[in-house]
């Protein structure tokens, strides 16, 4: 047999494989519109099916971040009701990137990040792992481990039902020494990884 055959065989069997394929896709397709179609005749409410299955897609922390998200702009608008206070994100602050302070470097050290967005969240009393992607202009999933991390070390608290985290450390002078001290074993961890170390907490603030 030719070599020229030889490929043609194959390229065959591929393509036949790639049919049959598509063809349990179809059947599977049609076997989920039949049981959206018994979901209606149950009397189930097909769109917020839809939108169910499309949430439990998603990890648990992107889900509650996305709802905590979804619940502090409609607050914001006031489309549940009566206007209700401000949530504390928009409070002197529209979410968008701190103009007096700028970016860490794309080159910064894991340390410098979290030394940045240490600041940040007591600064600004705000623990959203998207609102902090804006703030130091880095990846959703850095920005989670930074959370995560900032949790680790009693700097926020756990996410509640909705995916909202406390701040648990004040915007005031007296938590210094602590926030001082949290960095100081922030870089004897990163130090004994051989990873770079961050500035102090003071000039991070600055």
């Amino acid at each position: 047999m030719s070599e020229g055959n030889i490929a043609a065989d194959q390229l065959r069997l591929l393509i036949e494989r790639i049919e049959r394929l598509e063809e349990e896709k179809r059947g599977i397709s049609d076997d989920i519109k039949d049981v959206y179609l018994e979901l209606k005749a149950t009397g189930y409410d097909v769109k917020t099916v839809r939108a169910v299955v499309r949430l439990r897609r998603l990890e648990k922390h992107v889900r509650q971040e996305a709802e905590a998200l979804l619940d502090t702009y409609k607050a914001a608008l006031g489309m549940d009701g009566p206007a209700e206070p401000t949530p504390r994100m928009f409070e002197a602050h529209d979410g968008r990137p701190v103009p007096d302070r700028p970016a860490p470097a794309p080159s910064a050290s894991n340390a410098e990040l979290f030394t940045t967005a240490l600041s940040l969240v007591i600064d600004h009393q705000t623990a959203s792992a998207s609102w902090l992607q804006r703030q130091l202009r880095i990846g959703y999933n850095a920005a989670a481990r930074l959370i995560a991390e900032l949790e680790t070390r009693g700097v926020v608290g756990p996410p509640n039902h909705v995916g909202k985290r406390d701040v648990l450390i004040p915007p005031n002078g007296e938590a210094h020494p602590a926030l001082a001290l949290m960095v100081e074993r922030y870089n004897a961890d990163m130090a004994a990884k051989g990873l770079p170390v961050s500035a102090s907490i003071a000039e991070s603030r600055s």
